[in-house]
C-alpha cells in the first residue's frame, strides 16, 4: 500500500508531539 508511505510524515510529527513535556 502507498498510502503508508504517505502517513510517513504525519507520523513522525504526531510521535514528536507525543514526546513534548505536557507542561500547560
Amino acid at each position: 500500500m502507498n498510502d503508508n508511505n504517505a502517513q510517513r510524515p504525519l507520523y513522525l510529527v504526531f510521535n514528536f508531539l507525543a514526546h513534548q513535556p505536557l507542561n500547560p
